[in-house]
């Protein structure tokens, strides 16, 4: 199992990939290609989502079990946010992927739908409109 840097590190090389976008935004080819990229990204965050998760279960069962004489002392709502303290960093590493994961989704939402505009203004050129 890869350890939190190494997935931070993946992460990083998706958030500024997905912070770049097609330079050509009237040029098909490259938002197809791009499209496939983003496709990509989106299995790969996948992956790393269910990773970060694994990493993040396994601290919060860390702290249960090393923690335990003190938990079981406090009330459940205090006991519970003190696990999750502990545990801030893996958990904010799963909301990342996540989001990294939902802003492939919707930016390949965005570009088939420019693919299809660039398609239909293809289409009114040739007819002649």
């Amino acid at each position: 199992m890869r350890t939190i840097e190494e997935i931070k590190q993946e992460a990083n090389q998706y958030q500024v990939f997905l912070d770049s976008a097609p330079v050509e935004i009237d040029n098909g080819d490259i938002l197809v290609e791009f499209l496939g990229q983003l496709n990509n990204v989106m299995s790969r965050t996948g992956v790393m989502m269910a990773e970060a998760q694994k990493i993040c279960d396994m601290a919060r069962h860390k702290v249960y079990a090393d923690e335990f004489k003190r938990i079981k002392e406090l009330s459940a709502t205090i006991a519970k946010n003190y696990v999750e303290t502990c545990i801030a960093d893996e958990s904010a590493l799963v909301t990342w992927v996540e989001q990294l994961n939902k802003t492939a989704k919707h930016q390949s939402d965005n570009l088939r739908t420019q693919i299809s505009y660039a398609k239909e203004q293809l289409r009114l050129e040739k007819s002649g409109y």
